[in-house]
């Protein structure tokens, strides 16, 4: 009867979606070590660069770290795990679809401001939809990009309300407080529960490495899915231009499927020029373009454990 009753209080449990985490990494060790070679060569390059912004070094977080051994006492994890209990993507049958041959999900990052509209008119103009991942704004405008993410049929998705690694990153009640804050302004201005979401950096970058495991966990547990990228655009990057931008973009585009990191934010100018030449040069290579929802299979880092 003991053993049912731990059995029991173990699954759906944070310990469960841990050791899920765990086996999900050593199960992709090879897709670590190409992601690994692939991110080596990015902070390579933007290192390069001189000087080398905040932005930068967020964006392109290291990506070969070692799984903490260590575990938050178990009064915290219940502490946690009653905090925001209206914190819970929607209940729903989903399975993840098959991957889509040759098909490009471009996601936004940092918006909304004065370029998501434009990105918008383009998409428009293209016949694409894509992903939003925004933060909090509370002023009519934003509010305004908000609604036409939604109305013009693209996804909007949770990514920070104050994109403040330091105060976001602190403890697993911190990471929920802000994730709150933005999946209630989008539901207030919206009307849609967002169920996807984006970490600030990634989801395992040099701010959250010891709480990454279990905030990876409570977001599982609570129904959420989480978005990494396997294709960078390298628009935070120093001197980047719109077709340093597009060729980045088309040639690490994977034949199956890229989910492409771009950013909407005010000072992304040379993302906006880009996004037309990113387009056509995709479709002219059969490419097909969609957002991303709860059928598409996630693309999350994966780390090599010590």
């Amino acid at each position: 009867m003991k053993r049912e009753k731990r059995a029991q209080k173990y699954w759906g449990s944070v310990r469960f979606y841990r050791h899920l985490i765990v086996g999900s990494v050593l199960g992709g060790l090879l897709l670590s070590t190409s992601l690994a070679v692939f991110w080596g060569v990015e902070n390579r390059q933007l290192k390069s660069a001189a000087p080398v912004s905040v932005e930068q070094e967020r964006a392109l977080a290291p990506m070969q770290m070692v799984l903490p051994d260590g575990a938050a006492a178990e009064g915290a994890e219940i502490a946690y795990q009653n905090a925001h209990p209206a914190l819970y993507a929607e209940k729903r049958d989903f399975a993840f679809a098959p991957d889509r041959e040759k098909t490009v999900y471009l996601t936004f990052d940092d918006g909304p401001t004065q370029r998501t509209g434009e990105i918008l008119d383009i998409l428009d103009r293209y016949g694409v939809k894509a992903t939003f991942f925004v933060v909090y704004r509370d002023d009519e405008a934003s509010k305004e990009m908000y609604r036409e993410i939604v109305a013009r049929g693209h996804t909007i998705g949770v990514h920070s309300a104050s994109h403040d690694y330091g105060k976001v990153y602190q403890s697993v009640d911190s990471y929920l407080d802000d994730f709150d804050q933005m999946y209630q302004q989008i539901y207030e201005v919206t009307g849609v529960r967002p169920d996807l979401f984006r970490f600030p950096g990634g989801s395992v970058n040099a701010y959250n490495m010891d709480l990454y495991q279990e905030i990876i966990a409570e977001m599982l547990r609570r129904g959420f899915v989480y978005y990494d990228w396997n294709v960078g655009s390298g628009d935070t990057m120093r001197g980047a231009t719109a077709g340093t931008i597009a060729d980045r973009v088309v040639e690490g585009m994977p034949e199956k499927r890229g989910i492409v990191l771009l950013h909407d934010s005010a000072n992304k100018l040379q993302t906006v020029q880009a996004l037309s030449r990113i387009i056509e040069r995709l479709q002219g290579q059969g490419y097909s373009f969609a957002p991303l929802d709860r059928t598409v299979r996630p693309c999350t880092f994966a780390y090599k454990p010590e």
